[in-house]
């Protein structure tokens, strides 16, 4: 069986085997605010053949 309140409790000291209750605000800080990814494309260039000089 596991120890699931030792895993999961939140509080430091209740849960010894939470590691992320462990770590300092500071070493971990939070994700603040929304995040834009914004990224630009090229369309890749036509390859026909009727565009092509004939040569003889």
């Amino acid at each position: 069986m596991l120890p699931i309140p030792e895993l999961t409790l939140p509080v430091l000291g209740t849960a010894p085997l939470n590691l992320a209750t462990a770590l300092l605000p500071r070493d971990n800080p939070t994700d603040l605010g929304p995040k834009t990814y914004i990224a630009y494309g090229r369309r890749a260039p036509r390859r026909t053949l009727g565009l092509l000089p004939h040569r003889r």
